[in-house]
């Protein structure tokens, strides 16, 4: 008898939670808080599709790719296809700032200190692989400290960036 109560129990635990699940997913419509755009178009400029199955070789070109953008790479881990870099930049000008952060497509209020995250994940899609890449900024107080945060919504700053990495490929491909 009490095996069939904690049955039922478990039963309705689970019920409630795959329900709340599937209320949680009608959000993905919606625009995120404070952003313009839907997680669905979101996700839409974060990933790109490579004609090549070698996983290992666009994550490679993805770390050379980080790296000349001056990305210092803190996680690199070829089993789980994931890397995470992050690089800090200082603006001398405020309108420096301006420029930068209405090219990330950001609404924050410009400041002069900003760390600009990714992480990105590379895994093997059909008869290719695919790569979602996310960037992030945090503006910085003097000290080093965040301030605000917010996620990088531009789809021509994804789209320059998917350019570079697939030149990147192009050119290992070559040889060159």
């Amino acid at each position: 008898m009490i095996s069939i109560q904690k049955y039922l129990l478990s039963l309705s635990i689970v019920a409630t939670l795959s329900v709340a699940g599937c209320a949680e997913r009608g959000h993905l419509s919606a625009p995120i808080a404070g952003s313009q755009v839907t997680p669905l178009e979101l996700r839409d400029y974060q990933t790109e599709k490579f004609d090549t199955n070698d996983v290992a070789l666009v994550m490679k070109v993805l770390f050379d790719v980080l790296r000349d953008e001056g990305f210092v790479v803190s996680t690199f881990n070829k089993e789980l296809g994931m890397i995470s870099a992050s690089k800090i930049t200082h603006f001398n000008k405020k309108p420096e700032a301006k420029l930068a952060f209405s090219d990330l497509g950001l609404t924050l209020k410009p400041e002069r200190n900003i760390s600009l995250e990714c992480t990105a994940t590379v895994a093997q899609f059909g008869g290719g692989c695919k790569a979602r890449i996310g960037f992030q900024v945090q503006t910085l107080r003097s000290s080093g400290k965040a301030k605000n945060t917010a996620v990088v919504e531009s789809p021509q700053y994804y789209r320059r960036f998917f350019g570079k990495l697939q030149k990147g490929l192009f050119l290992e491909n070559q040889n060159l």
